[in-house]
């Protein structure tokens, strides 16, 4: 899912509209600058550094988690 794309609430995560659980097998996030990340938070930390005045909240997807239905 991708919310409110362009303003200072943007966001975005996973989505399962399956009807079970979806069981993560790998996760990978593409950059525009075709690097490849293993998770978000890396990709925030290596494009725009530590920041101390930007406020940002994260939960990391990792292999074996699952995202569940609907």
């Amino acid at each position: 899912m991708n919310e409110k794309s362009g303003t200072l609430q943007y966001s975005f995560g996973p989505s399962n509209h399956g009807v079970g659980p979806a069981f993560i097998e790998s996760v990978k996030v593409s950059a525009s600058n075709d690097m490849v990340y293993d998770d978000f938070i890396h990709h925030v930390e290596k494009t725009m550094g530590k920041q101390d005045s930007i406020n940002y909240a994260y939960s990391n997807l990792w292999v074996g988690r699952l995202v569940p239905a609907n």
